[in-house]
C-alpha cells in the first residue's frame, strides 16, 4: 500500500461518516494482491457526501451508512469487466456519471470521464491511494459553520495536493486530470 497513514483513525473519524467497505469476496476478486484486497475490505471508502459512490453489489451494507453511499446496478457484479485499451478493468463504483474502474493487474484506479478527449485516464496507482484521496475532499473541505472564503478554500486545496502527492504524484500529474478539473470546481461541493 503507497499511502501510509493512520488508518484505524481515519475509520473512526465519525463526524466525516464511516467508510464503507467493500465485501471481502468482491475484494480478493478484483485485487490480486491480498493487501489491496484486504484493505478494500477493512478500511474502505469515504462515500456518500462526497463525490464517490461505490457499487451497491461489492459493499457490506452497514446501518452508519448513509443512503447516497451506493450506486445500485442491475448488472450482476460477476458481469462487470470491462474491456478497455488499457486491460480489462472492473468497476468498483462512480463520481458524478463517471464510472470509477479498477485495473485488476496492477491494482491501479481509472475513471472514464465523459467530458474528457481521454476515454480512461489513470486516477491512482493504488487504492490506498484512492481511499485517502476520497478522506481528504472532505476532512480538509472548509466547513460551513465557519464561513470560508476563497482564500479558505485555496488553502483547502493546497493541503489536498501537498498530502496526496506526498505517496502518489498521478492525482496531479497532468494539468488537465480529473482531479484537478474536479478542485476547479470543489468549493461548490
Amino acid at each position: 500500500m503507497l499511502v501510509e497513514v493512520d488508518w484505524d483513525v481515519i475509520v473512526v473519524e465519525k463526524a466525516l461518516g464511516s467508510p464503507v467497505r467493500m465485501r471481502p469476496d468482491c475484494a480478493a476478486r478484483i485485487w490480486g494482491d491480498a493487501a489491496a484486497a484486504s484493505f478494500a475490505a477493512t478500511v474502505g471508502f469515504h462515500c456518500g457526501e462526497g463525490p464517490f459512490r461505490i457499487l451497491a453489489g461489492i459493499s457490506v451494507r452497514e446501518s452508519e451508512a448513509s443512503a447516497t453511499a451506493f450506486q445500485e446496478s442491475t448488472i450482476p457484479f460477476e458481469a462487470l469487466p470491462v474491456d478497455t485499451p488499457h486491460g480489462n478493468f472492473q468497476p468498483i463504483g462512480v463520481i458524478f456519471d463517471n464510472q470509477v474502474f479498477t485495473d485488476p493487474a496492477d491494482g491501479s484506479v481509472w475513471i472514464s470521464d465523459i467530458d474528457c478527449d481521454i476515454e480512461y485516464e489513470k486516477m491512482h496507482q493504488d487504492v490506498s491511494s484512492f481511499a485517502y484521496m476520497l478522506y481528504l475532499l472532505k476532512a480538509e473541505r472548509p466547513r460551513d459553520e465557519e464561513d470560508p472564503d476563497g482564500l479558505d478554500w485555496c488553502e483547502a486545496i493546497d493541503s489536498i495536493r501537498q498530502k496526496i502527492t506526498r505517496w502518489d504524484v498521478t492525482p496531479f500529474a497532468d494539468a488537465d486530470g480529473f482531479w484537478e478539473r474536479y478542485l476547479d470546481s470543489y468549493p461548490v461541493y
